[in-house]
């Protein structure tokens, strides 16, 4: 199918920030011709030599969008709409050809590399822009809320009956405001009394949102646990749902009050020490692995590795997985590392040995053994000395302390925990789900469609 549209013209010359751009009758070309105008400095630096005529706005971003091969004459472009449309266009214009043309200029097909470039650039300054925006919005509101809480405090004496006559008031004065509800009234005074310093709701509860501080709120028991979190999240850009994974399995005291037997401080320079340090946790929680009666190392490890992305999610920001049962060869033997990552933070790779079983002195050995291997034959002279974790069913701390004295390769040892389950015998004498099903539409007279 032939269409022929209206186009508009913008000169190469007019890209300059200096002129506004040529426009044509059709006010909707007004608006494509503005924006162009706006970022035309960007343009100017990849498009001097470009094009005179440009497509209309909804043929271009087909080109940008899907960057199809198409065939180009002097005269004619064919290009495929996208898949959704399951149509054939053509798309005809006229080209004019630029003035420097004439005098040896060259024009650029827009399929050139320098435009994909040009237009990469043109988004990241939009994103950013864009990011700016939301978090400063998000930063006022915050600190509104938490201006509001202060004010609330400060008005107790008024009764419980207050922050009910406020939500309400302030519906009245902004009946399209939304966020003053009694539920959010109360978390804002809430907010005021659990983070008294402005500084700290500046610096972190600023840069959440607010669905990750009332998560906080409900979730945390004392400002130092809520300020770890609220550091976590900022720093490892977690979502709200990485958020409540980690409140829900008490990251905070495993991995910021545990009890820690490590070497890392003894063999480790500062501050990767610190780092290594801060990154292990006391017990580990593979509660997607279900705790089955003779399960076995190898079954284990494969459940690791079947549900990688939560198994890194469980190790911490930095871990990428780089293999299980690791081939090394030393010597004329071969030797098998359960499972190896590598730590974009700390810059290493990272050994870990897993023991369905007590910790035994022996398994430090062979860890240092491993990471040995691993320095000699992996590391690069950019990285950082390979650390371990030995990760076991249950440990006794001072024979792992013991173990750990003498070796010189930097080794923690960490309990992990997989899913309760429920025995055979009492799994047979619970009702199944049609069960529960049938009992609540009985006893709630529901009628099935």
């Amino acid at each position: 199918m032939s269409i022929r549209r209206r186009v508009y013209y913008l000169s190469p010359s007019r890209f300059d920030g200096k002129q506004k751009a040529s426009k044509k009758r059709n006010k909707t070309h007004d608006y494509a011709t503005g924006l162009l105008y706006v970022i035309g400095n960007v343009i100017a630096n990849y498009y001097y030599y470009a094009f005179g005529n440009i497509v209309e706005q909804s043929a271009l971003s087909a080109l940008w969008a899907k960057k199809l091969k198409f065939q180009i004459g002097d005269f004619e472009i064919q290009l495929k709409r996208p898949e959704e449309m399951n149509k054939r266009c053509e798309i005809e214009f006229a080209r004019r050809h630029l003035a420097n043309s004439k005098s040896g200029g060259s024009t650029m097909l827009i399929n050139n590399d320098s435009y994909f470039q040009a237009l990469e650039d043109i988004k990241a300054r939009i994103h950013d822009a864009q990011y700016k925006a939301v978090l400063g919005a998000n930063r006022e509101q915050i600190v509104l809320y938490w201006n509001i809480g202060k004010v609330i405090i400060e008005n107790t004496k008024y009764g419980s009956r207050f922050i009910e006559n406020l939500a309400r008031d302030i519906k009245l004065d902004f009946p399209k405001a939304k966020g003053y509800s009694v539920r959010n009234l109360k978390y804002m005074r809430k907010f005021a009394a659990f983070v008294p310093d402005e500084e700290k709701v500046q610096t972190l509860s600023a840069l959440l949102s607010w669905s990750h501080n009332t998560h906080l709120f409900d979730k945390t028991k004392t400002l130092e646990e809520y300020l770890w979190y609220a550091a976590q999240t900022i720093e490892n850009g977690w979502s709200l749902t990485s958020l409540e994974y980690h409140t829900g399995t008490k990251a905070y005291e495993r991995q910021a009050l545990a009890d820690k037997t490590t070497n890392y401080k003894a063999l480790l320079p500062i501050p990767q020490s610190g780092l290594a340090t801060d990154t292990l946790k006391d017990p580990y929680i593979f509660d997607f692995v279900e705790q089955r009666e003779g399960i076995i190392e190898r079954e284990i490890e494969n459940e690791l590795v079947a549900n990688i992305a939560k198994t890194i999610m469980e190790l911490g920001t930095g871990f990428a997985f780089y293999g299980n049962q690791y081939h090394l060869s030393v010597g004329n033997e071969d030797y098998y590392i359960d499972l190896l990552f590598y730590n974009t933070r700390l810059r290493c790779f990272v050994v870990i040995e897993l023991k369905n079983g007590k910790f035994k002195p022996e398994y430090a050995g062979k860890l240092n053994f491993y990471l040995s291997a691993v320095d000699d034959i992996l590391r690069h002279d950019s990285d950082n000395p390979s650390i371990g974790i030995l990760l076991c069913k249950e440990k006794d701390k001072m024979t792992a302390e013991y173990a750990l004295r003498d070796i010189n390769k930097p080794i923690g040892v960490s309990e992990y925990k997989l899913s309760d389950f429920v025995p055979q015998e009492l799994a047979d004498t619970l009702p199944s789900v049609e069960d529960i099903e049938r009992r609540i539409k009985d006893k709630y007279k529901i009628e099935e469609d």
